[in-house]
């Protein structure tokens, strides 16, 4: 099973509040692919991440960092931020322009899938 990092938002994970995330370079994304969330990739110093959700794709676009809204930062986890403050926020942690595209991919939890090895 594919593995995706939400380094960046753990809390929203724990929560689940965020149910959207943007990704460069995820054109492979499907729907109804599930995915295992981890604190982190695996790095030859930390080669086993903690997994902490499972999920599964229900929507993928192609969309410009600019066309974030306020819908789209209260399914990332961030209701308290506006679109404006929420695409500083990410163009600043993924080096990214606000012209830039990236892959939108939105998702429902799901439980672990069974007969899943590690």
């Amino acid at each position: 099973m594919r593995m995706i990092s939400f380094r960046d938002t753990p809390s929203q994970i724990r929560t689940k509040t965020k149910t959207v995330t943007r990704r460069n370079n995820w054109r492979h994304a499907k729907i109804g692919m599930q995915l295992r969330g981890v604190n982190r990739l695996p790095t030859k110093q930390n080669p086993h991440p903690k997994t902490i959700c499972f999920v599964e794709i229900t929507a993928v676009d192609l969309v410009r960092v600019r066309d974030i809204d306020q819908a789209d930062c209260d399914a990332e986890g961030f209701p308290e931020l506006d679109p404006i403050e929420f695409i500083a926020l990410y163009c600043t942690i993924h080096k990214k322009k606000p012209h830039d595209w990236i892959t939108r991919i939105e998702f429902e939890y799901i439980r672990r899938p069974s007969g899943l090895a590690w």
